[in-house]
C-alpha cells in the first residue's frame, strides 16, 4: 500500500481492493479485460490512474483517469491494450486507486491536512519466449508427512514459449537428510502442451523405512530446450517434537528461578527454542514471564530458565502454564508451586532491620519526652522563697 502524507496530518483513511493483480500472458491478442472492487471504509471521492510501462495501454472504466465517489464496494471495468511489439519478459502496470478532495472541500475546508491511503492494483503482462521454453514448479501433498505415509508429487508445467511441447515427463528425484538419494522416480507423460497451457505432471511416493528428517526433493523436465526446466522443494518426515522431561523450582531468594529440562526428537537442530510462562493465583494472573532462546542438538537435551520475582506476593498454591515454543509447534505442561510463609516476604531481613530501627526511634522519643517532662514540670512542694515567705506574712497577720 502507498501512503501519500500531507504536511499536517490531522486524521487518515483507507481502502482495499480485491482481487490484488491481473496476470495475462499474451498469445497475440490484442487486448485483455477484466475488472477490481474497491472497498472503501467510509464515503470518499476516489480517483484511479495507471503508472508503469503500460500506463498508455489501459482504460479505467474507458477512461485514463476515472474519478468516482464512492461509499459501498464497487467493481470496476478495465482494458488493457496489449502492444505487438512488447518483448519476451514480464511487463507491469499499477492502477493506482487514491482518496482525493474535490475544489469546493479545498474551499471550505482550507486548513485540513489528511493522510491519503493509495492502493494499488497489479497488472502484469507476459510475453511468452520465442521457441520452446518450459516453466516448471513443484508441490508436494501432504509437504509434511508421518513416515509411512505416501506423498503426491505435483509438478506444474507452463508452455511460457510459441511452440507446442511434446511428450513432457519429469524425472524425479529424492535425497534424505544427509543428502543421499532414497528414491528415484518418473512422473506420468503429458503428449502435448500448447503455447500459454498449464497442466500437472505427477507422481507417488510411499515413504516406508525411513528415518524422520527433511528430505529434498527435486523435478527435471525436458522439454527439447537448450536444458531441462528445474524446480525442487522440501518434504519433512516424520514428527518435529520436543518432551518438557521436568519442571524444578527454586524459591529461595527474593528471585526464584524455574528450570524447564526439554529433549528433541528431530535429527536436525532445532534453534530458537524459548517458553513462556503464565503464573496464576486463584485463577487470576499474576505474573508473565519468558526464557531466553536456545538451539537443540538433534536428539538433545536443553534447560530453559525463567526468573520469577517474587516480592509482595502472598503465601499459598500458585499454577504455572508452561508453554515452549519451537519451529512452528507448542509443547505445554502446567505445574503448581507452593509459596510458604518464608517466600511470602522474599526480603524479610531487610524488612525486620527496618522493623527495629522504626521500634528504636519510637522507644527513644518516648524516653526523651518523658525526660522533658520531668525536668520542666514544676512539682506541689517546689515553691520559690518569695512565695514562701508571702504565706508566712498571710498567716501571722491573721489575714
Amino acid at each position: 500500500m502507498l501512503l501519500f502524507v500531507c504536511p499536517a496530518v490531522v486524521y487518515s483513511t483507507g481502502m482495499g481492493v480485491t482481487p490484488p493483480s491481473f496476470p495475462v500472458v499474451y498469445i497475440g491478442q490484442d487486448f485483455e479485460e477484466g475488472e477490481f472492487t474497491v472497498l472503501p471504509r467510509e464515503s470518499k471521492n476516489v480517483r484511479m490512474y495507471s503508472t508503469g510501462k503500460l500506463k498508455d495501454s489501459i482504460l479505467i472504466n474507458g477512461m485514463k483517469e476515472y474519478r468516482t465517489y464512492m461509499k459501498d464496494p464497487t467493481a470496476v471495468p478495465f482494458r488493457v491494450d496489449i502492444p505487438s511489439d512488447l518483448p519476451p519478459g514480464d511487463h507491469r502496470a499499477m492502477i493506482v486507486i487514491e482518496q482525493y478532495l474535490t475544489a469546493e472541500e479545498k474551499r471550505n475546508y482550507p486548513s485540513i491536512a489528511t493522510a491519503f491511503a493509495a492502493i494499488g492494483f497489479v497488472v502484469k503482462v507476459r510475453v511468452p519466449n520465442t521457441g520452446k521454453f518450459l516453466e516448471t514448479a513443484l508441490s508436494l501433498d501432504p509437504k509434511t508427512a508421518t513416515i509411512g505415509e505416501e506423498i503426491d508429487i505435483l509438478v506444474d508445467t507452463h508452455n511460457f514459449g510459441t511452440e507446442d511441447l511434446l511428450g513432457l515427463q519429469a524425472d524425479i528425484s529424492i535425497k534424505d537428510p544427509d543428502g543421499n538419494p532414497v528414491a528415484e522416480l518418473q512422473s506420468e507423460r503429458l503428449s502435448l502442451l500448447r503455447p500459454a497451457e498449464r497442466k500437472e505432471l505427477s507422481a507417488q511416493w510411499k515413504t516406508h523405512n525411513l528415518r524422520p528428517g527433511v528430505y529434498h526433493v527435486s523435478a527435471s523436465t525436458d522439454y527439447g530446450g537448450t536444458e531441462p526446466a528445474y524446480t525442487s522443494s522440501q518434504l519433512r518426515l516424520g514428527d518435529i517434537d520436543i518432551e518438557i522431561l521436568n519442571v524444578e523450582a527454586d524459591l529461595s531468594g527474593p528471585v526464584a528461578k524455574i528450570f524447564i529440562d526439554v529433549q528433541s526428537s528431530w535429527n536436525d537442530i532445532l534453534d530458537q527454542v524459548y517458553a513462556e510462562l503464565v503464573i496464576r493465583k486463584n485463577g487470576v494472573i499474576v505474573d508473565t514471564l519468558k526464557t531466553s532462546a536456545l538451539d537443540l542438538e538433534p536428539w538433545g537435551k536443553g534447560r530453559l530458565t525463567a526468573f520469577w520475582e517474587k516480592n509482595g506476593l502472598l503465601a499459598g498454591n500458585y499454577d504455572i502454564d508452561i508453554v515452549v515454543h519451537y519451529f512452528d509447534k507448542l509443547e505445554q505442561k502446567h505445574v503448581q508451586v507452593q509459596l510458604t510463609g518464608d517466600a511470602e516476604h522474599p526480603s524479610s531481613a531487610r524488612d525486620n532491620a527496618m522493623l527495629i530501627g522504626l521500634i528504636a526511634l519510637a522507644v527513644l522519643f518516648v524516653v526523651n519526652f518523658l525526660w522533658y517532662i520531668a525536668v520542666h514540670r514544676k512539682k506541689p512542694y517546689e515553691l520559690s522563697s518569695t512565695s514562701l515567705r508571702k504565706t508566712v506574712h498571710k498567716r501571722l497577720s491573721g489575714k
